[in-house]
């Protein structure tokens, strides 16, 4: 076999053929060598070695003590190897690849090799990826309206991360656009822009996008001021962080409140309504025309926000067995008699209305359903073997708590019972009917959380030690604040049912009513005290909802 490919037998083009196909297969064997030893490592670079002889082509071996190696190359060489984790690895990932694809090749035209940044060539030429790669900002380089809805797609930790990377990275990081983004992505904080006016929040923040699309970034709103007070609020919450004021006036038991931006409306046992400024705490006004004690009244919120001259609607009851509808002017401090509504026989226990109905309940055990604007009679729901304590309204649906340890709902329409609800072991003193939600609180000291649509019990919380009086819960939000006989006032996740914080020690007795809105909690009680937890302290929350 051999004798077949022996060079004398071959013609001279043939025989330097072989000679070099052996040559390249001793090469390859010299080569395959060449990488067990010490300088066949790739942290190698053949300019720091001494001479070396070279052999049929080949470097002879050297000392282990002449090697010279240099380190791993930088964990970012590597990148594209692994998946980036993370918005910035993913993006810096990105603008690599746009980097990338325009410097596959060098000068010389050589491709690199991909793994340590080594040209395929006999001098193992090394080239510094790392600042190959990062010596040009690519966001730097991108119009401005560009750069701006690239970072806009980041979370808040990574357009925080943003602002650390250059100079410039952090002007694009505070662009207004991307803060109102921000905000608006955080679905459960609600804002209020006719308040605008309002607010400290309406002062600057030039947007590089606004002359695009000014309703992405209005001028006249500071976005990031509006994103850090809105956080810098939920954290007091979180940790009951508020500022306690007591309000006095009454001559005996506050039995219930509302309010809005501008005013506390309560009803006493001394059978007044009193309205209050709640900036201040200063009465504003007082009216007496029930002759019994004033159990509860609700009224529109804000009627005057926009119009400064725009009468307010109010409903009271009371137990003297009427409700009476008022007319509000002059925010608040002036009040006149519509009509006197006085269908029930037993003490008005709750009441409730929106655009269309006046829904109230009585110790007489009925619910009654009004007009609104015509103020006649629609429905009368009987079921109850007990007195009716509390009503929730939603649309043409009523639902109604009572002392006998039921909740039944009600079509307006039909006038039919739509279903009961049964799970308290003792009366029922307190509802709130809101979306596809109604919390219900008891004398067994139990708070249960029910499905409207599927009439069933979602979650029980448990944690008063007395009979839960007052309920008020914001769906959007998932939070929920109770009152009760126990003197305390807590607040709980509604989804959860995890209790975030309580107040012990803001009423000396019995607490009667409580509500809330995003910036503070007001409760009233058997000590005739108004008490409001404000959790906005310092800060600029004008426009939150």
């Amino acid at each position: 076999m051999e004798s077949m490919f022996a060079p004398s037998s071959l013609s001279p083009r043939a025989r330097r053929s072989l000679l070099r196909r052996q040559h390249a297969v001793h090469a390859d064997s010299d080569f395959t060598r060449l990488l067990d030893s010490v300088l066949g490592s790739p942290f190698l670079t053949t300019h720091d070695l001494p001479d070396l002889d070279v052999v049929d082509g080949s470097f002879q071996a050297v000392p282990l003590s002449l090697a010279v190696t240099r380190p791993s190359s930088p964990e970012m060489v590597n990148q594209h190897f692994a998946r980036p984790r993370g918005l910035i690895p993913r993006l810096w990932d990105a603008l690599r690849r746009l980097k990338h694809k325009s410097s596959t090749y060098i000068d010389d035209g050589q491709p690199l090799d991909g793994e340590e940044g080594e040209l395929i060539d006999d001098e193992a030429c090394f080239i510094d990826v790392d600042s190959f790669t990062t010596a040009v900002d690519i966001v730097a380089r991108l119009p401005p309206e560009l750069a701006i809805h690239l970072l806009s797609f980041l979370d808040l930790d990574s357009v925080i991360a943003c602002r650390a990377v250059s100079r410039t990275w952090r002007i694009y990081a505070q662009d207004n656009a991307i803060w109102r983004d921000l905000f608006y992505r955080r679905t459960e904080w609600g804002l209020d822009l006719s308040r605008a006016r309002f607010s400290a929040a309406t002062t600057r923040r030039v947007s590089y996008i606004s002359s695009i699309s000014p309703e992405l970034a209005p001028l006249s709103l500071d976005w990031w001021l509006l994103y850090k007070s809105r956080t810098q609020l939920e954290s007091h919450w979180l940790q009951g962080k508020a500022k306690m004021t007591k309000i006095s006036g009454h001559s005996d038991s506050v039995y219930c409140l509302e309010f809005d931006s501008k005013r506390i409306i309560t009803g006493s046992r001394d059978r007044t309504v009193k309205v209050w400024s709640l900036k201040t705490g200063k009465q504003l006004a007082s009216f007496k025309r029930h002759t019994g004690s004033v159990l509860c009244l609700k009224f529109d919120k804000d009627w005057d926000i926009d119009d400064p001259f725009a009468p307010g609607f109010m409903v009271t009851g009371s137990s003297d067995c009427s409700i009476i509808v008022w007319n509000l002017f002059a925010n608040g401090r002036k009040a006149e008699v519509s009509a006197i509504l006085g269908a029930h026989t037993g003490g008005v226990l709750d009441l409730r209305i929106d655009h269309r109905h006046i829904v109230s309940c009585s110790k007489d055990t009925l619910i009654r359903v009004w007009d609104r604007n015509t103020l006649d009679l629609l429905a009368t729901f009987e079921g109850h073997q007990g007195p009716v304590n509390a009503v929730g309204l939603q649309g043409n649906k009523v639902v109604s708590a009572s002392g006998d340890g039921k909740m039944m709902m009600w079509d307006i329409t039909t006038g039919e019972c739509l279903k009961t609800f049964e799970g308290h072991d003792r009366g029922l003193a307190c509802i709130e009917f809101k979306d596809d939600l109604i919390v219900s609180g008891s004398n067994d000291c139990k708070i249960k959380v029910w499905s409207a649509s599927r009439g069933e019990c979602i979650r029980t919380l448990t944690g008063h030690d007395l009979l839960v009086r007052a309920l008020f819960f914001d769906p959007m939000t998932g939070r929920l604040v109770s009152a009760s006989y126990d003197k305390s006032v807590k607040v709980w996740d509604l989804n959860t049912g995890r209790l975030i914080t309580e107040f012990k020690n803001s009423h000396v007795s019995h607490i009667f009513d409580v509500k809330f809105d995003v910036r503070r909690i007001v409760s009233t009680s058997h000590d005739q005290k108004i008490v409001v937890l404000d959790f906005s302290e310092g800060l600029d929350t004008a426009m939150f909802v």
